[in-house]
């Protein structure tokens, strides 16, 4: 049985800057700044950016508080929530594997937090489980992304046509890209 609990708690910790920890549901005022961002929301999952955090938004704290794969991005210095992580069960692969989705708050980007979270994630992951296959996909004209995982390491895959729905732009395609614990490369 796949407990992506287990695998979440595997990857919780310190960084240089960051404490990686689960989701409370006092995060919700630092997630409202990027869920409150629209070119946030339609990059990541297609959605309208929240206008207040009424009803409809702390429904969705609350599914965020029952998620098992979903990793806060605390600033150690600031205490400020900087981002999430969420990894998800890939279930279409012959071996186990994790996707790995992120957000980073406007504020907080091109500072290394996302590289830095990542780099602690994948090799817990790979160190500490027994995931065999990381994959992390992108909308095709979401190029940070894109590079963010090319920096980790991963390797592009290919395309997946009509993948994602974005707000403005329609139906598109999204860029999947995987990582192979090294411990497997040769089974």
């Amino acid at each position: 049985m796949f407990d992506l609990k287990s695998f979440r708690d595997k990857t919780l910790g310190q960084t240089k800057r960051l404490l990686l920890r689960p989701f409370l549901l006092s995060d919700s005022e630092g997630f409202f700044e990027f869920l409150s961002h629209r070119e946030t929301c339609y990059n990541d999952g297609g959605y309208q950016p929240y206008a207040d955090m009424g009803e409809d938004y702390f429904s969705l704290m609350e599914q965020f508080l029952e998620e098992k794969g979903r990793i806060v991005l605390e600033e150690r210095a600031s205490n400020k929530v900087v981002g999430t992580i969420k990894l998800s069960p890939v279930l279409n692969r012959a071996v186990v594997a994790l996707e790995i989705g992120y957000v980073i708050s406007p504020k907080a980007r091109r500072k290394g937090f996302c590289f830095e979270a990542l780099s602690h994630i994948v090799q817990n992951l790979f160190s500490k489980t027994e995931t065999r296959l990381l994959v992390i996909r992108a909308e095709i004209g979401n190029t940070p992304s894109q590079k963010l995982a090319e920096k980790l390491g991963f390797e592009r895959e290919g395309i997946i046509k009509k993948g994602f729905y974005h707000p403005e732009k329609g139906i598109v395609d999204m860029v999947s890209y995987v990582l192979e614990n090294p411990a497997f490369e040769n089974l």
